[in-house]
């Protein structure tokens, strides 16, 4: 039989064994919390932010799409086609530019770097929204998925008058619908040759 001493230190280790017990349960709890809310705002975080996650050029998801899909066509809001992709004699892909230097600055390009509506757009350019079906339909083929395309509201021929407008001379015209808002024209003086 136990001293009452015994008993006493006993009680004493059981109390101790269950503060240490309880302090370590809280601290488990707290670390959880912490962990189970970083994940919280991880998720949020790519959720709300998917389109400039994918431009970041740290992405290698990109070049993976780009196996994947043709770059979607580029469309004024007359219907014209300011930039599309065109395979090449030997199979590669290339970016064509029909209007040139007209709609350089507000088409942009997709060579050495990312410009204008190519890097505003890049998501949904590079994307494709067809169906599952439709994607193994090509994959059986051999075939690349067509990229979304995106349709602006240039108007060529405003964009043709604005850029003989500026002529050789150095500077910008923007011509927008002044109840919508839309621009309709965008060019800046000195371009470049997009074929170049």
């Amino acid at each position: 039989m136990k001293s009452k001493e015994e008993r006493k230190k006993d009680k004493q280790k059981k109390q101790n064994k269950w503060q240490m017990n309880r302090e370590l349960y809280l601290c488990s709890l707290l670390m959880l919390a912490v962990f189970a809310g970083m994940i919280w705002y991880l998720a949020d975080y790519v959720s709300s932010n998917q389109e400039a996650l994918f431009n970041n050029s740290y992405n290698s998801q990109q070049r993976v799409l780009a196996q994947e899909n043709t770059r979607g066509t580029i469309y004024a809001g007359t219907g014209e086609v300011l930039a599309q992709t065109v395979i090449a004699e030997d199979g590669t892909s290339v970016r064509e530019y029909p209007y040139k230097n007209i709609f350089a600055h507000v088409v942009g390009y997709t060579d050495k770097g990312k410009t204008g509506i190519e890097e505003l757009e890049n998501y949904q350019l590079i994307h494709s929204d067809i169906s599952d079906r439709e994607k193994l339909d090509h994959e059986l083929a051999g075939e690349k998925n067509p990229g979304n395309d995106v349709y602006t509201t240039l108007d060529t021929s405003l964009q043709q008058a604005a850029s003989d407008a500026l002529g050789l001379y150095r500077g910008a015209i923007v011509v927008t619908e002044v109840k919508t808002g839309r621009v309709l024209a965008m060019v800046s003086k000195p371009d470049c040759n997009l074929t170049e």
